[in-house]
């Protein structure tokens, strides 16, 4: 109750959007400095905390074109960015993360594909290296929005997807440390 992490963005008084992460000490919220990639718009999606000295924030950028996905790491004293991948060269957006542990943080988001249709975006940290995850494909239109980690066994990804003829779907994925599967 008296650590908590809140995440987002702000527009300067130029018109440009920039990252923004608030932390309550149990009394009051306070802005704590966040780097940004770049002059384009960037932004925060979700935040998952492991312990004070170990927080996690995704979100996305505006870079070479394209929105591309931005990871950002708090040891404590200072937000840093971590370098994470992309899934192709189109857009990619990271909405959520569920941190475990320093070797074990998950983040969920969508990309576009070829045709511009958005597709599921799974990556993992395991205290290295952010590294893309196969997703089974169920539609068009894929987006993960949420993720929770219960263990390093059972992971849980949601979100909405299309089904023709233009009907969104609840989009379920589980993580049973074999791979994703998707749940009726």
């Amino acid at each position: 109750p008296a650590d908590v992490w809140a995440v987002g963005s702000y527009v300067t008084a130029s018109g440009g959007e920039r990252t923004l992460a608030e932390r309550y000490d149990g009394r009051s919220w306070t802005v704590v400095s966040t780097p940004n990639v770049g002059p384009g718009p960037n932004q925060l999606s979700g935040v998952s905390a492991v312990s004070p000295t170990d927080v996690w924030a995704v979100g996305s950028y505006y870079g070479s074109g394209f929105d591309r996905t931005l990871v950002e790491h708090f040891n404590g004293t200072a937000w840093t960015i971590v370098a994470s991948p992309n899934a192709g060269v189109a857009e990619n957006f990271l909405m959520g993360v569920s941190a475990l542990s320093p070797a074990d943080v998950w983040a969920v988001g969508y990309r576009y594909d070829a045709k511009a249709y958005d597709l599921s975006l799974i990556l993992h940290y395991n205290g290295t290296t952010w590294k893309i995850i196969a997703t089974p494909h169920v539609g068009w239109d894929e987006n993960l929005l949420s993720i929770a980690a219960v263990s390093a066994t059972n992971v849980w990804a949601v979100g909405k997807y299309d089904h023709p003829p233009l009907t969104a779907r609840t989009l379920v994925l589980h993580y049973d440390d074999t791979a994703w599967k998707l749940v009726s």
